[in-house]
């Protein structure tokens, strides 16, 4: 039974028993790839009943704040403060 797995010349009757098992593979994913896809009606979108984290708003500490929105590409200002300007989807 060791014999086996050791390295040894393939022959043509061994070589095709691989092309039908990897054939056989790529189908059966395949066909579970196709059943996933239909039950997946928005990719990346995840409906929850309900919110499950409490939003909170923390006090950052100033020079932080500085160094941080310094280091931004790109930043607004508004009536809130300032801001990090980000283009949404960009990575996608």
């Amino acid at each position: 039974m060791a014999q086996n797995f050791l390295w040894h010349r393939l022959s043509e009757e061994e070589k095709e028993e691989i092309r039908k098992e990897s054939k056989r593979i790529m189908e059966d994913f395949g066909k579970a790839l196709e059943k996933a896809e239909k039950e997946i009606k928005e990719p990346g979108l995840v409906k929850r009943d309900r919110q499950t984290r409490e939003e909170t708003k923390t006090e950052t500490d100033s020079e932080f704040r500085k160094i941080f929105l310094k280091n931004a590409p790109s930043t607004e200002k508004s009536d809130d403060g300032e801001w990090i300007k980000a283009e949404k989807g960009s990575w996608k």
